[in-house]
């Protein structure tokens, strides 16, 4: 193999590996982000039922402790009612009493004005003391009729409100276990990519010290896996800090502002490793496209003088057979020209014996109809004075019995006369005969003219 071949052999080997290599990395980075993503999103969806269930809780309990307190204050109430009534209860028994004792005093002292008023003064006193008691009575009743919320079915709202809590914490505690797990893989994954990344930059120099023993400036291929190092070094970084317990906000900004610079330097690379491609096949398409445009120049000039060689040859061979063909066609003209001058001789030759032909047939007929036509009338003429005569014989017989005459039907048979005893009628040989006999005659003249024309002609 020429060792010119293999440098760019190597080169376009290297560039395919480091192609397919970067190009493939981003994939599972991706499905690495997916998976994280997916994990962190669980967490989320926990945190946000966490806190979802504790607003409810926290409503729930705010709507039983108003509940318990209408509750209370109900019975703070009828309590501070029922104490104001047990003390009227006591006024009214007192002014009973004193009500009892005036009467007594009345009864013992009827005359005695003074125990009178006494008497009018302990009634009054019972009568406004018992109004307060009925009026206070009407309160108490009124309070204890009065409406309140049912703190039951609020309590077991209120249960099933912590219940659901604690169940979202729960959860929100198993998503974080498997945040970690997946986390911490995470880190493990992309250790053992970092690693992978360094052993395949270690390869990229080997090979470029190959290829270029006394080249000190990096490949772009070899730049390439480095920058991919540092992309999987800024990742790992970043998957550490999100992986910590105790999580530093602006740790992990930094982090993911690293990552995002190591993936814009490496995309910067690729796109010029891109440039650099596209520039060299158009170099080698412009080089491709200038060979074949000479090829086709050169192409041109040959098939242009072999397609003058050719229009000569041919401008030669298309004038001998030029010249060939007007002699052949003056030499068929003349052949032509006098076979078609002997032909039309023939030609009207036979039309001169076509016309005598037919000239004599047409006389022998006119001769042969002009005969039949004769013949015809004189048999009619005969006939018809034969039917005269015969009519007039029969006219001059005379008979006893009816006469009967002979004659010619319609179809022209003879009728006889019939005897009175049976006799039959017989055929007459009149017209129809002295016709069929005149036909023969006409016959025989017109056969014995035919061999006089065919002689003739």
């Amino acid at each position: 193999m020429n060792n010119k071949n293999i440098i760019p052999m190597s080169l376009a080997s290297v560039a395919i590996l480091a192609t397919s290599f970067v190009a493939n990395q981003p994939v599972t980075v991706k499905a690495e982000m997916a998976s994280t993503a997916s994990a962190s999103s669980a967490v989320e969806q926990a945190k946000s039922k966490v806190a979802e269930a504790e607003k409810d809780v926290s409503k729930g309990q705010e709507i039983y402790d108003e509940a318990q307190k209408k509750v209370q204050e109900k019975a703070d109430v009828i309590r501070k009612i029922d104490e104001e009534r047990q003390i009227i209860n006591g006024e009214v028994q007192k002014a009973y009493l004193e009500l009892r004792q005036a009467q007594e005093e009345k009864n013992k002292y009827p005359g005695r004005q003074e125990y009178t008023k006494k008497f009018d003064e302990a009634n009054k006193k019972v009568d406004e003391i018992t109004k307060k008691q009925k009026a206070k009575d009407e309160e108490y009743t009124k309070k204890m009729y009065e409406s309140i919320p049912d703190v039951g079915p609020l309590l077991t709202k209120l249960k099933a409100e912590k219940d659901k809590l604690a169940a979202a914490k729960r959860q929100l505690e198993k998503a974080k276990v498997a945040e970690k797990t997946e986390k911490e893989a995470k880190v493990k994954k992309l250790e053992t990519e970092l690693d992978q990344a360094r052993e395949k930059v270690k390869k990229q120099a080997e090979e470029d010290k190959r290829n270029y023993p006394t080249n000190t400036l990096k490949t772009l291929e070899l730049e390439i896996a480095e920058s991919y190092v540092k992309v999987k070094e800024a990742e790992l970084e970043l998957a550490k800090e999100e992986a910590r317990e105790l999580q530093d906000e602006d740790k992990i900004k930094q982090a993911k502002e690293k990552v995002e610079s190591e993936k814009a330097e490496a995309k910067r690379l690729e796109e010029l490793k891109t440039d650099r491609k596209k520039a060299a096949e158009e170099a080698k398409r412009k080089a491709e496209e200038e060979a074949k445009r000479k090829a086709e120049e050169e192409e041109a000039k040959r098939k242009a003088e072999e397609e003058a060689k050719r229009k000569a040859e041919e401008e030669a061979k298309r004038k001998a057979e030029e010249a060939k063909r007007i002699a052949e066609e003056e030499a068929k003209r003349k052949a032509e020209e006098e076979a078609k001058r002997k032909a039309e001789e023939e030609e009207a030759k036979r039309k001169a014996e076509e016309e005598a032909k037919r000239k004599a047939e047409e006389e022998a007929k006119r001769k042969a109809e002009e005969a039949k036509r004769k013949a015809e009338e004189e048999a009619k003429r005969k006939a018809e004075e034969e039917a005269k005569r015969k009519a007039e014989e029969e006219a001059k017989q005379k008979r006893v019995d009816f006469p009967v005459f002979a004659g010619t039907s319609l179809d022209n048979t003879y009728q006889a006369p019939a005897a009175k005893k049976g006799k039959q009628e017989l055929p007459s040989t009149g017209a129809k005969d002295n016709v069929a006999l005149a036909s023969l005659g006409f016959l025989g003249l017109f056969l014995g003219a035919l061999p006089f024309v065919k002689h003739k002609n």
